[in-house]
């Protein structure tokens, strides 16, 4: 049976990357309440969707549709990879580069994912290894989460290395072994363990209410030594220690009240393409709203406009054409 409210939680979240990818991340708005949002409570919106992912991928196993699966992803992953293959031209421009190097930077980044799409080979990369050992994760259970819980470290770790130093080239741990990988298989044992969710009687307001509260102190402690630190190229926090713990609580509250819809039953649909197209509107807005600031000699709040603009655009969009639009989500 569909289940109406991890949809409708994917909507919200996939709303949530906007907003940080928006304005959210801009340094002006490094203070503790945007930190609390950018560093904290939007940063499980990544985690929550490998999560969905890996609750859902047994079903697909169990259906035989494993290499549809992969082949759609695939697919999507190349039409988006083209569409975004514009934030990869400045590669171009480098200077003291060789053409050789450029080519392979410009290949590099298309494997890895431009932008945000980083999380479509981390999904590929994370339901291959969950297909692989599917019989050992049932089997050793314990030993899978110990797995899951010594990966995210290490890559919160490495994140904490990437803000400390405040070195771009450390930028390598938000990925499909580090980030895809323990949540894709949480979600995957949780679907083996869907029965044992249902029958345990679990305090919903505690199991979220927790997890909230450690996921705001670290977040506001990420935000001061980031403002203490004075970086130059890091703004925020990409993995935290709680990050796993909130979502894992908010999905087990959507398997627990699965009726809540918000949008007539397109949530999921709605949400990816929120996902794979937010970046490329976003950059149309800034530009469309600097050169119309620029023009009217108007200062103009460009990236909340932009932000705004955005969502209502991508709603429009979707409504016009929602079925063509499912076929490159």
């Amino acid at each position: 049976m569909k289940n109406k409210t991890i949809d409708s939680a994917k909507l919200i979240f996939a709303v949530t990357v906007v907003l940080m990818h928006g304005f959210l991340l801009n340094t002006k708005y490094n203070d503790y309440l945007s930190g609390f949002f950018k560093n904290g409570l939007f940063r499980v919106a990544v985690p929550f969707f490998f999560i969905v992912s890996g609750y859902l991928f047994l079903r697909t196993i169990n259906n035989g549709n494993a290499k549809r699966w992969f082949s759609h992803i695939i697919k999507m992953y190349i039409i988006w990879s083209v569409i975004y293959f514009y934030t990869l031209t400045p590669i171009l421009k480098l200077q003291n580069e060789s053409a050789l190097r450029k080519i392979y930077l410009i290949i590099r980044g298309e494997i890895t994912g431009v932008a945000h799409l980083w999380y479509i080979p981390a999904l590929l990369l994370s339901a291959l290894v969950c297909l692989i050992v599917k019989e050992k994760i049932v089997r050793h259970i314990k030993l899978t989460v110990f797995i899951i819980i010594m990966l995210w470290l290490t890559g919160v770790v490495l994140n904490w290395l990437f803000i400390l130093r405040d070195n771009p080239n450390i930028f390598f741990y938000r990925n499909g072994i580090f980030f895809g990988i323990p949540n894709f298989f949480l979600g995957f044992i949780l679907a083996k363990s869907e029965d044992l969710v249902h029958k345990v009687k679990i305090n919903l307001k505690i199991l979220v209410i927790v997890p909230l509260i450690l996921t705001a102190l670290e977040s506001l402690f990420w935000t001061h030594v980031i403002k203490s630190c004075g970086n130059q190229f890091i703004t925020s926090s990409d993995m935290l220690v709680s990050s796993p713990l909130l979502a894992l609580a908010i999905f087990i509250v959507c398997l627990k009240r699965n009726d809540v819809e918000i949008f007539s039953g397109k949530e999921r649909n709605f949400s990816m393409f929120i996902y794979y197209s937010h970046t490329l509107f976003i950059s149309v807005s800034f530009y469309i709203f600097y050169n119309l600031s620029v023009w009217s000699g108007v200062a103009m709040p460009i990236e909340e406009l932009a932000t705004i603009i955005v969502i209502f655009l991508e709603y429009v969009i979707f409504s016009k054409f929602k079925d063509a639009i499912k076929n490159i989500v």
